[in-house]
């Protein structure tokens, strides 16, 4: 193991990147009636001056209104496969409810939420 990666694993678990930029705030992001300070990983100044200069700007003017519309999000699992398209069906449509039925306990709560909405 990489000595980085082994000293990231040690302040975070499953570490699959890191990244060495400036860590800025932009403070005075008034949202919702609540004041914020907006943390940024970026190496551009002027971005974070812009960001802070706006939220200043808006802040005296009632700040940023946010609504959440959804809580629902789409995940994706993307394999290669070289075979034979219908072998591979076949065997999708034997395997997917064993699939299903093992990840119960980690989907429970998920298929609570859906059903609930």
């Amino acid at each position: 193991m990489p000595i980085c990666k082994k000293l990231h694993d040690e302040f975070i678990e499953n570490t699959v990147s890191n990244y060495y930029l400036p860590f800025a705030v932009a403070p005075n992001f008034l949202i919702n009636g609540k004041t914020y300070t907006v943390p940024m990983a970026i190496e551009e100044s002027s971005v974070v001056a812009a960001a802070s200069r706006a939220a200043k700007f808006w802040e005296s003017r009632g700040g940023f209104k946010a609504t959440v519309i959804s809580t629902e999000k789409n995940g994706q699992v993307h394999f290669m496969f070289y075979g034979e398209k219908a072998r591979l069906e076949t065997f999708f449509q034997h395997i997917k409810p064993i699939l299903l039925e093992a990840v119960k306990p980690i989907t429970a709560n998920m298929e609570k939420n859906v059903a609930e909405a």
